[in-house]
């Protein structure tokens, strides 16, 4: 389907078919296993929230520009790539304007983001030139395990706190307890308040039932909830540490450290070799935090929003 033509070009939807050629060439560096990880979780996004497919700019048969987002649940949609041949960023543009106006017609309140590697000049033109906008740039540290080595025994003793699987809580009070951890968060404050605590935790979710998160936990005062930690395993040993946040009467006390060893502790159970997350470059606390508890940085990303967010 063709969705506009400028001066004979055509932007038009990437047909299924065309899908694994399309990859290909909006991903120019990745390998073959990436490839296939990258195909592999389109597809499943596409499944549990469909999103409009990828678009490119043709002419003559050759492919000058394309992108393509990928949704999750919670109304939320992320650039998977966008791409344009040398001296085309403009089509690029083109292409990420097109998208963004057929996801806010699919959804007005959907939250449209992307995460653009800072060496990554050209996707950054393009999606200025498309009036995204950056509130921020993310760091993205790893703590590794080496096969000799063991982490060190928590010296962190709060004798009235304790852990319980997040499944303990019905999900709608996780949601809650999740909102409340987000309550004046260094992480990205621009998106507090664009979704509800319940599209929130959605998103996290992916396409898992809240029962089976198994390494998702509360952290308890007593008989009150005021934390959470939410990992995620992958392939290869890698745990990912999707988020960690306490409510605001919790902070201030030490505790932060609490949940950083937690989810040391959990990854290593699970047989994790290394424990990954991103965290706001302006959030300096719980960098130096994250630095001393061993981890370090390898990767900044610039975040943007799309115009309207």
């Amino acid at each position: 389907m063709t969705v506009g033509n400028t001066n004979e070009l055509e932007l038009q939807t990437v047909a299924q078919k065309g899908l694994d050629d399309f990859f290909v060439w909006v991903h120019p560096h990745a390998d073959a296993d990436d490839l296939q990880t990258i195909r592999t979780e389109y597809l499943l996004r596409q499944r549990i929230a469909p999103l409009p497919p990828p678009v490119e700019v043709c002419q003559a048969g050759q492919r000058l520009a394309g992108g393509y987002f990928s949704g999750l649940p919670g109304g939320l949609a992320i650039l998977g790539a966008v791409r344009a041949l040398s001296n085309h960023e403009p089509l690029g543009s083109w292409c990420l304007t097109a998208l963004v106006r057929q996801l806010y017609e699919l959804q007005p309140t959907m939250l449209v983001q992307a995460a653009i590697d800072c060496d990554d000049a050209a996707s950054h033109h393009m999606l200025s030139a498309a009036k995204f906008w950056s509130p921020t740039c993310v760091d993205q540290l790893c703590y590794s395990w080496s096969s000799l080595t063991e982490p060190a025994p928590s010296s962190i003793e709060f004798s009235q706190h304790r852990w319980s699987p997040a499944s303990r809580l019905s999900s709608r009070r996780f949601a809650q307890l999740l909102g409340q951890t987000f309550h004046n968060t260094l992480d990205c404050p621009e998106l507090n308040g664009l979704r509800s605590d319940r599209n929130v935790l959605a998103s996290f979710l992916v396409d898992r039932r809240f029962r089976a998160s198994r390494l998702w936990e509360v952290l308890w005062d007593g008989q009150q909830p005021i934390g959470c930690l939410l990992l995620c395993p992958h392939r290869d040993g890698l745990v990912e540490l999707l988020y960690t946040g306490l409510v605001p009467a919790a902070r201030g006390k030490g505790l932060g450290k609490l949940l950083v060893q937690r989810a040391l502790e959990v990854s290593r159970a699970c047989g994790a070799t290394s424990l990954a997350l991103a965290v706001d470059v302006r959030n300096s606390p719980a960098i130096a935090m994250y630095q001393r508890s061993g981890f370090m940085a390898f990767r900044r990303l610039r975040v943007y929003l799309a115009p309207g967010a």
